[in-house]
This record gives C-alpha cells, sequence and structure tokens, in this order.
C-alpha cells in the first residue's frame, strides 16, 4: 500500500481474522519518524493492530529496526505544520547534463 497515500500505512497483513497495518519509516541515520495526518489518523483509528516499524542507518551494517505497536497511545506527538511549494513540471526548465554543480 506504500504508492496508495490515502490508507495511512504501508503495508498489511491478515492471518486467523486478524489484521496489522505497518507504517515504514527509515533513515540512514538515526530516524525521527514523522507521520503525515492519513498517518496519524490510521494509527489512532486502528490502534493495537497499527504498527510503526522503524529503520535506523538503512543500507548499512548498522541497520536496526524498532517497532512501536500502537503509537497513537505509546508515543506523545509533537504537531508541526509545513508549508508545501508544488512546482508545475510543465514550467520547470531541465538542467542541462553539462552544468558542473559542486
Amino acid at each position: 500500500r506504500g504508492n496508495q497515500r490515502s490508507f495511512g500505512y504501508d503495508l498489511e497483513a491478515k492471518r486467523d481474522g486478524s489484521t496489522l497495518r505497518v507504517e515504514v519509516k527509515s533513515s540512514v541515520s538515526f530516524t525521527t519518524p514523522e507521520l503525515t495526518e492519513a498517518e496519524w489518523s490510521a494509527a489512532q483509528q486502528f490502534g493495537d493492530e497499527f504498527i510503526l516499524a522503524v529503520v535506523d542507518f538503512y543500507g548499512s551494517d548498522r541497520q536496526a529496526i524498532w517497532y512501536v505497536r500502537n503509537p497513537a497511545s505509546a508515543i506523545e506527538p509533537i504537531q508541526r505544520t509545513v508549508e508545501v511549494f508544488r512546482l508545475r513540471r510543465a514550467e520547470a526548465l531541465p538542467l542541462s547534463t553539462d552544468i558542473e554543480f559542486l
């Protein structure tokens, strides 16, 4: 479900009538997970059926995964508001591949 934004989680697993919904957050260093509004809503809605999987140092020999069941009741979040500026692709001129960036 990772490419289906409205669900609020990445993975869904079902067995014997039980369902788990898993949201995965990762970073190449220590991960400070941030949930979107849809992800936080899903965490609140599904409670113990919602698992936050956090991957620290993704892809390195230090990679570690830790899990938080029901993060909506286990952790007090810090809410922040972010403005996002969407650029229309049709108006963006591509850079030449001959340009030196550094």
